[in-house]
Protein backbone atom coordinates (compact mmCIF):
# COMPACT_ATOMS: atom_id res chain seq x y z
CA UNK A 1 0.00 0.00 0.00
CA UNK A 2 1.14 3.96 -0.70
CA UNK A 3 2.20 6.15 2.00
CA UNK A 4 -0.07 9.12 0.35
CA UNK A 5 -3.20 6.01 0.10
CA UNK A 6 -2.62 5.70 3.92
CA UNK A 7 -2.16 9.32 4.91
CA UNK A 8 -5.42 10.22 3.10
CA UNK A 9 -6.83 7.13 5.04
CA UNK A 10 -6.34 9.15 8.53
CA UNK A 11 -6.96 12.05 7.46
CA UNK A 12 -10.49 11.22 6.43
CA UNK A 13 -10.69 9.09 9.59
CA UNK A 14 -9.20 12.58 11.61
CA UNK A 15 -11.91 14.67 9.87
CA UNK A 16 -14.99 12.18 10.54
CA UNK A 17 -14.08 12.42 14.15
CA UNK A 18 -13.64 16.00 14.45
CA UNK A 19 -17.17 16.34 12.87
CA UNK A 20 -18.88 14.25 14.93
CA UNK A 21 -17.45 15.68 18.00
CA UNK A 22 -19.36 18.80 16.61
CA UNK A 23 -22.05 17.18 15.81
CA UNK A 24 -22.20 16.74 19.26
CA UNK A 25 -21.70 19.70 20.83
CA UNK A 26 -24.35 21.20 18.73
CA UNK A 27 -27.30 18.77 19.11
CA UNK A 28 -25.91 19.19 23.57
CA UNK A 29 -26.44 22.69 22.55
CA UNK A 30 -29.72 22.57 20.97
CA UNK A 31 -31.16 20.43 23.55
CA UNK A 32 -30.17 22.89 26.64
CA UNK A 33 -32.07 25.93 24.67
CA UNK A 34 -35.12 24.00 24.02
CA UNK A 35 -35.44 22.04 26.98
CA UNK A 36 -34.73 25.04 29.32
CA UNK A 37 -38.67 25.92 29.82
CA UNK A 38 -39.65 22.17 30.61
CA UNK A 39 -39.26 22.77 34.88
CA UNK A 40 -42.73 25.13 34.70
CA UNK A 41 -44.53 22.80 32.48
CA UNK A 42 -43.94 19.59 34.56
CA UNK A 43 -45.06 21.47 37.97
CA UNK A 44 -48.60 20.45 38.65
CA UNK A 45 -50.90 23.32 40.49
CA UNK A 46 -50.71 21.63 43.98
CA UNK A 47 -46.63 21.67 43.48
CA UNK A 48 -46.90 25.69 42.85
CA UNK A 49 -48.69 26.41 46.11
CA UNK A 50 -46.85 24.19 48.09
CA UNK A 51 -43.24 25.98 46.57
CA UNK A 52 -45.29 29.12 48.23
CA UNK A 53 -44.08 30.20 51.78
CA UNK A 54 -46.44 31.62 54.26
CA UNK A 55 -47.69 34.58 52.77
CA UNK A 56 -47.81 37.57 55.01
CA UNK A 57 -51.13 39.91 54.73
CA UNK A 58 -53.04 41.69 57.07
CA UNK A 59 -56.51 39.82 58.06
CA UNK A 60 -58.62 42.52 56.56
CA UNK A 61 -57.06 42.38 53.15
CA UNK A 62 -59.54 40.70 50.18
CA UNK A 63 -56.48 39.75 47.98
CA UNK A 64 -52.62 39.44 48.66
CA UNK A 65 -49.90 39.48 46.62
CA UNK A 66 -46.60 38.41 48.03
CA UNK A 67 -43.27 38.89 46.46
CA UNK A 68 -44.62 41.26 43.54
CA UNK A 69 -41.29 42.10 42.28
CA UNK A 70 -39.55 39.07 40.59
CA UNK A 71 -36.10 39.73 38.87
CA UNK A 72 -36.28 37.02 36.31
CA UNK A 73 -33.15 35.07 35.51
CA UNK A 74 -32.84 32.48 32.44
CA UNK A 75 -33.44 28.80 33.37
CA UNK A 76 -34.88 29.60 36.23
CA UNK A 77 -38.71 29.82 37.59
CA UNK A 78 -40.39 32.36 40.17
CA UNK A 79 -43.33 31.78 41.75
CA UNK A 80 -45.56 34.40 42.61
CA UNK A 81 -47.91 33.97 45.88
CA UNK A 82 -51.62 35.16 46.13
CA UNK A 83 -53.91 35.10 48.94
CA UNK A 84 -57.67 35.57 48.48
CA UNK A 85 -59.91 36.11 51.87
CA UNK A 86 -63.38 35.41 50.93
CA UNK A 87 -65.39 38.34 53.13
CA UNK A 88 -68.66 37.11 51.89
CA UNK A 89 -70.49 33.82 51.48
CA UNK A 90 -69.41 30.84 50.30
CA UNK A 91 -68.33 31.48 45.99
CA UNK A 92 -66.50 30.06 43.34
CA UNK A 93 -63.51 32.73 42.59
CA UNK A 94 -61.66 33.12 39.62
CA UNK A 95 -57.90 34.57 39.90
CA UNK A 96 -56.45 35.41 36.66
CA UNK A 97 -53.58 36.88 34.74
CA UNK A 98 -53.63 39.37 31.82
CA UNK A 99 -50.27 40.98 30.41
CA UNK A 100 -49.62 44.35 31.11
CA UNK A 101 -47.27 47.05 29.51
CA UNK A 102 -43.73 46.25 28.79
CA UNK A 103 -41.50 48.97 30.05
CA UNK A 104 -38.04 49.33 28.45
CA UNK A 105 -34.59 49.02 30.55
CA UNK A 106 -33.86 52.25 30.70
CA UNK A 107 -37.57 53.20 31.46
CA UNK A 108 -37.81 56.09 28.88
CA UNK A 109 -40.85 53.75 26.14
CA UNK A 110 -43.74 52.10 27.77
CA UNK A 111 -45.33 49.64 25.00
CA UNK A 112 -48.90 48.02 25.82
CA UNK A 113 -50.25 44.65 24.77
CA UNK A 114 -51.58 45.64 21.65
CA UNK A 115 -49.03 47.84 20.36
CA UNK A 116 -47.43 46.33 17.35
CA UNK A 117 -43.73 46.42 18.96
CA UNK A 118 -44.91 44.91 21.71
CA UNK A 119 -43.51 41.07 22.64
CA UNK A 120 -43.43 38.97 25.61
CA UNK A 121 -42.19 35.54 25.86
CA UNK A 122 -42.11 34.74 29.55
CA UNK A 123 -44.08 31.72 29.90
CA UNK A 124 -46.50 31.33 32.75
CA UNK A 125 -48.44 28.60 34.46
CA UNK A 126 -51.53 29.09 35.06
CA UNK A 127 -52.70 32.39 33.58
CA UNK A 128 -55.99 31.79 35.43
CA UNK A 129 -57.16 29.78 38.56
CA UNK A 130 -60.84 28.52 40.09
CA UNK A 131 -61.36 27.72 43.61
CA UNK A 132 -64.29 27.69 45.64
CA UNK A 133 -63.51 29.55 48.71
CA UNK A 134 -66.25 29.17 51.94
CA UNK A 135 -66.96 32.15 54.32
CA UNK A 136 -64.67 33.69 55.85
CA UNK A 137 -61.82 31.29 54.58
CA UNK A 138 -59.21 31.87 52.27
CA UNK A 139 -57.15 29.88 49.42
CA UNK A 140 -53.61 30.38 48.35
CA UNK A 141 -52.78 30.39 44.42
CA UNK A 142 -49.52 30.16 42.86
CA UNK A 143 -48.63 31.71 39.66
CA UNK A 144 -45.03 30.10 37.91
CA UNK A 145 -43.06 32.72 35.44
CA UNK A 146 -40.45 31.18 33.29
CA UNK A 147 -37.92 32.90 31.12
CA UNK A 148 -37.88 32.25 27.66
CA UNK A 149 -34.48 32.40 25.69
CA UNK A 150 -34.07 35.53 23.46
CA UNK A 151 -36.73 37.54 25.77
CA UNK A 152 -36.34 41.16 25.49
CA UNK A 153 -34.53 42.87 28.55
CA UNK A 154 -36.48 45.44 30.50
CA UNK A 155 -39.99 45.26 32.99
CA UNK A 156 -43.15 43.39 32.16
CA UNK A 157 -45.68 43.49 34.19
CA UNK A 158 -48.93 41.81 34.63
CA UNK A 159 -52.45 42.63 36.25
CA UNK A 160 -54.25 40.46 38.50
CA UNK A 161 -57.62 40.31 38.98
CA UNK A 162 -59.84 38.25 41.04
CA UNK A 163 -63.62 37.57 40.34
CA UNK A 164 -66.26 36.64 42.62
CA UNK A 165 -68.40 34.80 39.84
CA UNK A 166 -70.73 35.20 38.82
CA UNK A 167 -70.16 38.53 39.35
CA UNK A 168 -68.94 40.28 36.26
CA UNK A 169 -67.56 43.36 38.53
CA UNK A 170 -63.85 42.59 40.08
CA UNK A 171 -63.85 41.34 44.05
CA UNK A 172 -60.89 43.97 44.81
CA UNK A 173 -59.08 45.61 42.59
CA UNK A 174 -56.17 45.49 39.83
CA UNK A 175 -53.12 44.11 41.53
CA UNK A 176 -49.82 44.54 39.43
CA UNK A 177 -46.94 41.94 39.13
CA UNK A 178 -43.88 43.40 38.27
CA UNK A 179 -41.70 40.62 36.61
CA UNK A 180 -37.93 42.15 35.34
CA UNK A 181 -35.85 40.75 32.81
CA UNK A 182 -31.71 41.97 33.06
Amino acid sequence: MKKAAIELSLNFIVTIIISLVILSFGIIFIYNILGSAQELRDLTLDDIDQRIAELSCSSDEKVCIINDRVILEPKKFEIVGVKVLNMEGDGNFLVKLDKGIYITPDNLQKIGPTELLYENNIEVMPWKREEMIRQNDEKTFGFGFELVPGTRSGTYVYDLKVYRQPDPNQYDRTHKIYITVD
